[in-house]
């Protein structure tokens, strides 16, 4: 069996932790503290992997228990019907719990920084064209010169405007960079400290 299926792995011994590895297909979540020079990104794109493949899995199991307590329904088995079907909603209910879970870890979260920078980029082209539509009345708001200094508090809104237009980029690769930076960090230490 070792040599024909490569995914046979052995027991740990332990039947509740085994049980719960059977019913959510949790390996990859087990194989993350012997994988630690993995990006955490990438440790968690695969536990949803594993969880997604379980949820098909948990769903083939549905439908065939499903089947079988409709045949016995056909047949006159109540007891077998009745613990068929019984097996079909548990089977389903795991499904949808690891499907759901699974989508979240393995489509949503690796987009989450790209969607964040994106979006960021278009504010910033945004904040752009913003500055090129503003830019006459920015220009007559220079011909007030009453107050303090030269342009005025009608036009320091526009020198705002443009210092932000030039600073956001810069802000957002820093951003951008600072946030894996700190959730990486934050995995590496939840690995040291998860044994204990």
């Amino acid at each position: 069996q070792q040599f024909w299926n490569v995914q046979y792995k052995e027991t740990s011994g332990n039947t509740f932790l085994d049980s719960i590895v059977g019913i959510f297909g949790l390996n990859g979540l087990l194989n993350i503290h012997e994988n630690l020079d993995i990006h955490p990104l990438a440790q968690l794109v695969g536990i949803g992997r594993g969880l997604v493949e379980s949820a098909i899995t948990n769903l083939g199991f549905s439908f065939g228990a499903g089947v079988i307590g409709g045949i016995a329904n056909i047949l006159g088995k109540g007891l077998v019907e009745s613990v068929a079907l019984a097996a079909a909603s548990f089977a389903g209910q795991v499904a949808l719990i690891g499907l759901s879970i699974g989508f979240i870890l393995f489509y949503i979260l690796p987009f989450l920084p790209f969607i964040y920078f994106f979006f960021a980029a278009g504010g910033w082209v945004k904040g752009i064209f913003e500055a090129m539509v503003g830019l006459p009345l920015w220009a007559l708001a220079h011909v007030r010169i009453d107050g303090e200094g030269l342009p005025g508090p009608a036009a320091m809104n526009g020198y705002f405007l443009i210092f932000e237009i030039f600073l956001r980029p810069i802000l957002i690769i820093f951003g951008l960079l600072a946030g894996i930076i700190i959730f990486a960090s934050q995995v590496q230490i939840l690995n040291e400290l998860w044994q204990l």
